[in-house]
């Protein structure tokens, strides 16, 4: 199903956002995306190693605890789930004691008119390697917008509000039946997504 291929090229945008610090362990915001396959906004709930992701037509759900992360398409009532492999881990590398982490201050930005500080991030874990630029607000120390070097996407957080998450927001809602992945998605009904 293609409504499902940006969804996936944004997992990686998701984890690396959601993990790389600069961000309070527990907070809602608005977020953008800009990628090659367009623009989607939607909303992110984090606590400490637990994230949800809000898009138009599904919900990724990554649960560092349990090296998962589960895609679901509430219109469709159904859910697929996968491991973290260890090049995603790379992404989240502050979490992992043993990953080295670089971080270099490479210049001044405002984003949405906040003055931000923009850092080169490089993230070393299991020979995998991720780099990224941060753009992390000057008055409150918070990242407020992620993205990669040659601009090709980005993340930017707008509205954030610090405090605790709802556990419920962490799991797969009630009712939802798992699908293995590997079902070509066009065989599976999804007339009922809006």
């Amino acid at each position: 199903m293609r409504l499902l291929k940006p969804v996936a090229a944004l997992f990686s945008v998701l984890l690396i956002s959601a993990f790389c610090g600069a961000l309070p362990s527990d907070f809602s915001a608005d977020i953008v995306n800009v990628t090659p396959a367009g623009t989607f906004t939607g909303k992110m709930y984090i606590s400490k190693d637990k994230t949800r992701m809000e898009l138009p037509q599904s919900i990724v759900i990554t649960r560092i605890d349990r090296k998962t992360v589960y895609m679901v398409i509430p219109g469709a009532n159904m859910y697929m789930e996968q491991p973290i492999d260890a090049s995603s881990m790379a992404q989240m590398a502050e979490n992992i004691p043993e990953a080295k982490v670089r971080k270099t201050k490479i210049g001044e930005e405002k984003v949405n008119g906040i003055m931000c500080d923009r850092y080169l991030v490089v993230y070393e874990y299991e020979g995998n390697m991720s780099r990224v630029i941060q753009w992390i607000d000057k008055s409150s120390g918070m990242m407020i917008k992620v993205g990669s070097e040659d601009d090709s996407w980005y993340m930017e957080y707008k509205n954030i509000k610090v405090g605790p998450q709802d556990a419920s927001l962490f799991e797969v809602p009630p009712g939802c039946r798992k699908i293995l992945i590997g079902i070509p998605m066009d065989d599976i009904d999804l007339s009922g997504m809006q």
